[in-house]
C-alpha cells in the first residue's frame, strides 16, 4: 500500500510542476 500512496505523491508533484510550468 506504501508504494501506491508513494506514486501518487510524484504524481501529484509531477503535475503541479507541469501546472507551474504552464503559468
Amino acid at each position: 500500500c506504501v508504494f501506491v500512496y508513494l506514486k501518487a505523491i510524484m504524481l501529484g508533484m509531477e503535475v503541479e510542476k507541469m501546472e507551474k510550468r504552464r503559468t
